[in-house]
Parts: structure tokens; C-alpha cells; sequence
């Protein structure tokens, strides 16, 4: 699996306490935002990849504003949206044609 791709602040990195607590606050809250309340992990990553999907599915330089929204780290959302992209294809390819699912 891809890894978290939640930023993940650190003390070992931010040396100022009030910008560490500001970062991890924001991090928590687009954790939160994602998880709508269901404390699903899994529930959390698939609704922060439809808000990507949502936001035309940015790469690249003009990820940097959907990564700093939802407090992402790019490289590891790149991760977890190829990771995505090869479940579905190989999800399709199991489906019979003309049913639902498939198209």
C-alpha cells in the first residue's frame, strides 16, 4: 500500500514549537475533514481522492494548491492515486463487458 499521504509534522525538522502545533493542527484538520466522521482510514483516503478527482485531478505544479488544502505531501498523493488507478484497471479487466461497473 501507499504511504500515508497526510503531512506528518515533525519536531525533529520544525525546530519552533507554535509552528510545529500549527502544522500538525492543519494535518488533524484536513484528516478530520476527510474522515466525515465515519473513523475510517479507508473511507478517509477514498474521500480525499474523489476531493482530488473533484478538484480536475491536478498534477504537477498545480497540485500545490489541492496539497496545501488538504494538507498532502505530492509525492506521496502520486503514490496513492497510482496505486488507485492500477486497483480500478485491474478491477475492470475482471468485469464482464456491457455490465455495470465495466464502462
Amino acid at each position: 500500500t501507499a504511504a500515508d499521504p497526510f503531512s506528518t509534522p515533525s519536531l525533529l525538522v520544525l525546530k519552533d514549537q507554535r509552528e510545529y502545533c500549527k502544522k500538525l493542527d492543519r494535518s488533524f484538520a484536513a484528516r478530520l475533514q476527510c474522515d466525515e466522521g465515519m473513523h475510517s482510514e479507508p473511507m478517509m483516503l477514498r474521500n480525499l481522492f474523489v476531493a482530488w478527482i473533484q478538484a480536475g485531478a491536478p498534477r504537477g505544479r498545480s497540485m500545490s494548491s489541492f496539497a496545501r488544502d488538504y494538507s498532502v505531501i505530492p509525492k506521496k498523493f502520486d503514490a496513492l492515486a497510482c496505486e488507485a488507478v492500477d486497483v480500478c484497471t485491474r478491477l475492470c479487466k475482471l468485469l464482464r463487458p456491457r455490465t455495470p461497473g465495466h464502462d
